[in-house]
């Protein structure tokens, strides 16, 4: 089986996972999503959200992903790096 591609990702926002999500789309992003991301900083993002997706996507047979999130640049440059 070839590996699995996810083209179109936030993985920086596992971190948030199943917060307020029973919330209406707008009231989720304006009253629980972006008052939290306001608060978060680069290695909060990092650290807690995106390498924990990558770890997972990695787990599933993800070999691919295509993320719509913040520091997309330090992310390519650690993958990279990570060979």
């Amino acid at each position: 089986m070839p590996g699995l591609i996810n083209g179109h990702t936030h993985i920086g926002m596992s971190l948030l996972r199943n917060y307020a999500d029973d919330l209406p789309l707008h009231k989720w992003l304006t009253e629980a999503i972006w008052p939290v991301e306001a608060k978060l900083n680069d290695e909060d993002i990092y650290w807690g959200g995106s390498l924990l997706s990558m770890v997972e996507m990695i787990q599933s047979g993800t070999t691919t992903f295509c993320d719509m999130y913040f520091l997309w640049m330090k992310l390519q440059r650690e993958l990279w790096s990570q060979g």
